[in-house]
């Protein structure tokens, strides 16, 4: 079913929420969640700039993606948002799997700069803890 148009360009033109205009693939079950570039929003543009291109195969071809820096810093910033818990997990599972290859300073940047240092650093802890 596709989404018409007035309805994308109303969700474009909201500024007062960051509302993801959704997009799923109707065979594969892919989901993507497009964010529109707001004026000032230097986290957004940071991340457009160090996305990835990544090849999902002959159907769906090359898409861009989020550094994995830039998914934990909205994951932490939606947590914040809404204390839904498959944030902590996604996080957690990134930070898990990528460890040492994670520009931390980046993150550590950012979360500055959004509010999130305690929060960050929490988990980081958790994390940390686990590991051990």
């Amino acid at each position: 079913m596709l989404v018409p148009a007035e309805i994308i360009l109303q969700a474009i033109l909201e500024e007062r929420s960051d509302i993801p205009i959704s997009a799923i693939h109707p065979y594969s079950g892919f989901k993507a969640d497009l964010h529109p570039l707001r004026p000032g929003d230097e986290l957004r543009r940071s991340a457009l700039q160090r996305r990835r291109r990544v090849d999902l195969g002959p159907q769906l071809g090359e898409i861009y993606l989020h550094s994995p820096e830039d998914l934990i810093l909205y994951k932490l910033w939606y947590y914040s948002l809404g204390q839904q818990m498959e944030h902590l997990r996604d996080i957690t599972a990134i930070v898990l799997t990528l460890g040492d290859e994670l520009e931390v300073d980046y993150i550590r940047e950012w979360a500055t700069r959004k509010g999130l240092t305690t929060l960050w650093e929490e988990m980081l802890a958790r994390i940390q803890s686990k590991m051990r």
